[in-house]
């Protein structure tokens, strides 16, 4: 798996609902900021980052810059 630079990436809010069953890669934590103490989930397609919400969870798409 291709290691990630978290901070180069563009972190897209998503609805959670949207998203369907996935098979987890990784699984990792970052210190970036905007994802502080976030848990990263590596797919074979896309990572997604969880991070606390208020309220709840927030899940961000974290998308190459080009």
């Amino acid at each position: 798996m291709k290691k990630l630079d978290f901070a180069k990436l563009e972190w897209v809010k998503v609805d959670p609902s949207t998203l369907g069953p996935m098979f987890i890669t990784a699984v990792e934590t970052t210190g970036v900021p905007g994802l502080v103490n976030a848990v990263v989930l590596h797919t074979a397609t896309a990572a997604y980052s969880i991070e606390a919400g208020n309220p709840g969870l927030e899940v961000y798409k974290g998308k190459e810059v080009t």
